[in-house]
């Protein structure tokens, strides 16, 4: 499970989308396109260096198609529920 805010830098906007008409208790299984995940540059664990090259092989490849099981497990207005 992941707690986080209403919209953290490090989400998937595909993630975004499905999750503001999900229900609380909810599941869905979710394709995200690469223009709603990590797109043509794909997914790098490392710094890249000055040309975005990344260092090592990567996480997840250029335009690659990901698909997700999302669970809403719980929606806390008060961050401190969380």
């Amino acid at each position: 499970p992941a707690s986080f805010g209403a919209t953290p830098p490090q989400m998937l906007p595909g993630w975004e989308e499905a999750l503001e008409t999900m229900k609380e208790g909810g599941t869905r299984i979710i394709q995200v396109p690469p223009s709603l995940a990590y797109g043509e540059k794909g997914l790098c664990l490392s710094v890249r260096n000055e040309n975005g090259e990344c260092p090592e092989p990567l996480l997840v490849p250029p335009n690659e198609k990901l698909q997700y099981e999302l669970t809403l497990m719980r929606v806390a207005l008060d961050p401190a529920r969380l």
